[in-house]
């Protein structure tokens, strides 16, 4: 997983403009369960190679971002498409990556109009 500072992140994100998704978790040193949310990106990151993970550490969570920490915010195609708490249970976090890869490849499939609808779900 990339470690990359906050004001770096779009210039991060223009580098992946491509079918990869973008998985970025927004943590904190002084959370408990943030470094637990860490550890179970890490543990599962080989079994997602279509997928590229950044970690970026953050005092308050971003105004692009929910309002909490840890919070796992995935791009595609340079757009924020999906959002939610950091996973630090490493079943919940393959099932939630599970859940996104199969809406995008329907819709990339045309089963579900845009992209915009990776949140529909």
């Amino acid at each position: 997983m990339k470690d990359i500072e906050l004001e770096n992140l779009k210039s991060e994100l223009d580098l992946y403009k491509s079918d990869k998704l973008i998985g970025v978790l927004l943590w904190n040193s002084e959370c408990t369960v943030c470094k637990d949310a860490i550890d179970a990106i890490e543990y599962v990151e080989a079994d997602w190679p279509d997928w590229v993970f950044i970690k970026v550490h953050v005092e308050y969570p971003p105004i692009f971002a929910p309002g909490y920490i840890p919070a796992f915010t995935v791009f595609y195609l340079g757009t924020r498409i999906y959002e939610c708490i950091g996973k630090h249970n490493v079943v919940e976090l393959n099932k939630e990556l599970q859940k996104l890869q199969t809406r995008l490849e329907e819709i990339k499939a045309g089963k579900h109009g845009n992209i915009t609808n990776v949140y529909n779900n």
